[in-house]
């Protein structure tokens, strides 16, 4: 299967292709290619009677180690993170009557995913879930705090978690300010809090940051703290406050408010600090985007929701796979390749040829390649050939009337 999904084919019908493909079977270590129904029977019998599901996330953690990767670490004060970033995601399986299906919370019909990466993309935890799940209960804490056991594997240092405020709770909060190695930074759910007394806690509590006087607006960052229900702990609540008093021109009677805060475990970064942490969270949304997308995960085959969650943890390990290739393709310079800080899934599954060979029969009317090798010594003896002095219809050029202006 692994085979199959680092190439992005996720349908069983997907392995007719490769029935006759000698270097298939042999690089995987096949005895013969199966069917497509076979392929389906077996996975189906292995992901429902045992426990493939519970075992695929140390696999990735072994990978990982065995590699000798290194996580990217967050450093301030002496003190050092490494940041994981929780994501729920809502798989589109309309017109299907798969197991599971239903309406999500903004009226597609699907499941309701859940994904944990490392900063970097590395994809530590995955669980597919019956798309009316709600993200506000203890499978959610339980799927973060196996999360962070799986990231803690990786890294002993204090593990950064940065996740919307979908997951905000008051026990989730507890449960993770009460965990060893551990800080959180996530978005906190205004809908009833009052804008105006939020003005007022930044212009009393905050600092003014930026102001525009033409445009008409004023930007407040600051600090409070609420406490908690059930440990009575005090917990730091990072707000950004934009003070709307003019539009189009003209004054406002009241202003428009707009809020933006996260609730954080961390004391020693800056506010500014904290609201740029939370903001990569979108990098973490091109990697599941990634992984729905161009490894095309979105739609899984079986109409069986734990068989179909065991194939979104098989894709999570083939993820994990290319971004290792990714990696290297970053250091290599050798590949042709423009320099890049990453490299997408899709680049890595495009230049899979460069990392794979096979033996096929020789062409008897082929050219040797002692005379291939001499005829290209001979070339670049010659030198690079003169290129054609005549301007075509390739020409780089600004037309003016029927003249053509040529830059340089």
């Amino acid at each position: 299967m692994l085979g199959l999904l680092t190439q992005g084919k996720t349908d069983y019908a997907h392995i007719e292709e490769f029935r006759g493909n000698a270097f298939f079977k042999n690089v995987l270590g096949l005895r013969q290619v199966p069917s497509e129904e076979t392929y389906r029977q077996r996975f189906k019998a292995l992901a429902t009677s045992t426990n493939l599901a519970s075992l695929l996330p140390a696999y990735s953690v072994k990978l990982y180690n065995r590699l000798g990767m290194e996580p990217v670490v967050i450093e301030k004060d002496g003190q050092q993170w490494i940041r994981v970033d929780v994501d729920p995601v809502i798989y589109d399986n309309s017109d299907t009557k798969k197991e599971g299906t239903a309406h999500t919370y903004n009226k597609q019909f699907g499941y309701a995913a859940i994904f944990a990466y490392l900063d970097g993309g590395w994809m530590v935890n995955a669980q597919l879930n019956p798309g009316n799940t709600s993200f506000h209960g203890p499978g959610t804490i339980n799927f973060v705090t196996q999360s962070l056991d799986q990231a803690d594997k990786i890294s002993p240092l204090t593990k950064l978690l940065v996740t919307d405020c979908g997951l905000e709770d008051q026990q989730f909060l507890e449960v993770l300010l009460a965990r060893e190695n551990t800080d959180l930074i996530i978005k906190h759910n205004q809908r009833r809090d009052s804008s105006l007394k939020w003005l007022e806690v930044a212009k009393t509590q905050g600092r003014l940051v930026r102001e525009n006087k033409a445009k008409g607006y004023r930007i407040y960052q600051g600090s409070t703290y609420r406490q908690l229900k059930s440990s009575k702990k005090m917990l730091r609540l990072v707000f950004e406050v934009r003070e709307i008093f003019k539009k189009n021109g003209r004054n406002l009677l009241l202003p428009e408010v707009k809020l933006f805060s996260v609730w954080t475990s961390i004391e020693c970064f800056s506010e500014q600090e904290i609201l740029r942490l939370y903001r990569l969270r979108g990098t973490s949304e091109q990697y599941h985007a990634e992984f729905k997308s161009e490894m095309d995960m979105e739609r899984p085959p079986s109409d069986n929701l734990q068989v179909n969650n065991a194939f979104l943890l098989m894709g999570m390990l083939a993820h994990n796979m290319l971004k290792a290739i990714a990696l290297d393709m970053v250091k290599d310079e050798g590949l042709g390749l423009k320099q890049a800080n990453r490299r997408r899934i899709r680049t890595v599954m495009r230049s899979e040829d460069a990392f794979t060979g096979s033996l096929v029969p020789q062409d008897p009317n082929d050219e040797p390649a002692s005379e291939l090798l001499a005829r290209i010594r001979a070339e670049r003896e010659v030198g690079p050939r003169k290129r054609n002095a005549r301007r075509g219809r390739n020409s780089v050029g600004v037309g003016v009337g029927n003249a053509t202006l040529v830059p340089g």
